[in-house]
């Protein structure tokens, strides 16, 4: 019963992995158009909020020692408790009403902040091996420098506009955002510091181009990005110079490419 009880949770938690996974990739690859997609009367990015306020109500009432296994600081849990507290005080100081879902939606970065906890629960691992799922998620950054540059495929634009409430292409921001998440949760989940070396220079002369061109924000955004990552890979640069050599002629072929 024990062995069979064990199966039946690797089982679900490696379903749970697979739908954060599938989602958290999906919506970074169509982006708007994904989350506006409808289920009944809402969207599913309201979907994603109404999760993430249930999240932070049940962080408000349970005790740090209860999630103490997760990456989150003292700090970061009872800054997010303090302000998920504020908000029902302002609103109800307000005479706001908590049963319309506006009040809710017009504070959604409140809650999207519970995202982080989920985030180090399920995408995390806490062995420090590479999670099967996680080889699928490096390709996201590459499919949306794809799509980003000119190869949208029309059946998505087609399916987004019969199914969601507004389709939209990926803006530089979106691009930015793919491309830096995937190459910060390299540092958590990739053991293999060459790899993880190798994939931020190759991505990162893969969109310098394409967003220099779609946003000189986002270019920037970028640019600083880089420059804070290589200069705490200072030591890795000075101890393994031969080797970064090489990996910075690699990347320079995504650049021409690019």
């Amino acid at each position: 019963m024990k062995i069979a009880s064990k199966s039946n949770i690797n089982l679900l938690s490696g379903l749970a992995k697979l739908i954060m996974f599938l989602l958290l990739g999906l919506t970074m690859v169509f982006g708007r158009s994904f989350v506006g997609l409808m289920f009944g009367q809402y969207r599913l990015g309201e979907v994603y909020i109404g999760i993430g306020l249930f999240i932070s109500l049940i962080l408000v009432l349970v005790n740090k020692k209860r999630i103490e296994s997760l990456y989150v600081s003292n700090l970061q849990f009872y800054s997010h408790k303090l302000i998920v507290i504020s908000f029902f005080i302002t609103v109800l100081a307000g005479s706001s009403n908590l049963a319309d879902t506006y009040t809710y939606k017009s504070s959604s970065y409140i809650w999207s902040v519970s995202f982080l906890y989920l985030g180090s629960l399920f995408l995390i691992n806490k062995n420090k091996r590479i999670d099967r799922f996680y080889y699928l998620f490096l390709f996201v950054p590459l499919v949306t420098y794809l799509f980003a540059s000119g190869n949208y495929p029309n059946i998505f634009i087609d399916f987004f506009k019969e199914n969601s409430d507004k389709f939209q292409f990926l803006k530089a921001s979106d691009l930015f955002l793919s491309y830096a998440a995937v190459n910060f949760l390299n540092k958590f989940i990739i053991d293999s510091k060459d790899l993880r070396v190798l994939y931020f220079l190759c991505t990162s002369s893969l969109f310098l181009p394409i967003l220099l061109y779609a946003s000189r924000g986002s270019f920037i955004g970028a640019l600083i990005y880089i420059i804070f990552e290589l200069y705490y890979l200072k030591n890795y640069i000075s101890n393994n110079k031969t080797k970064f050599f090489v990996f910075l002629l690699i990347s320079s072929l995504f650049f021409v490419f690019s």
